[in-house]
C-alpha cells in the first residue's frame, strides 16, 4: 500500500503520488458551458486533498457535442477565461 503515496515520473512529467481521480459527470459548467466557481471549489479541494492527477469531465470540442445542458465547452473563445482558471488550480505544486 505504501507504493501508492511515492511519487511516480512518467514522461518526465513528476507526479506527487500516484493517486489519480477519474473523469466524472459533475455538469459544473454553466449555460454557456463555462466553469463555476462551484466546480473550481471542488477541484480545488481534491488537489488539496493531495490527488496527483485530476482528469476534468467531458469537455465538449464543439457545441454540438454537449451532452448535457450545463456541461463544459472548449469550442468558442468565451470558454478560454474559465479553463484557464481551472488550469491554475494545479499549477505550482
Amino acid at each position: 500500500m505504501t507504493a501508492l503515496f511515492t511519487p511516480l515520473t512518467v514522461r518526465k512529467v513528476n507526479f506527487r503520488n500516484r493517486i489519480v481521480m477519474p473523469p466524472m459527470v459533475n455538469e459544473s459548467g454553466d449555460e454557456e458551458g463555462r466553469i463555476t466557481n462551484a466546480a473550481l471549489h471542488y477541484y480545488r479541494e481534491r488537489a488539496a486533498a493531495g490527488t496527483a492527477m485530476i482528469i476534468v469531465e467531458a469537455t465538449a470540442v464543439d457545441e454540438k457535442g454537449r451532452c448535457w445542458r450545463t456541461g463544459l465547452g472548449a469550442y468558442s473563445e468565451r470558454h478560454t477565461s474559465s479553463l484557464q482558471r481551472l488550469l491554475s488550480i494545479g499549477i505550482g505544486d
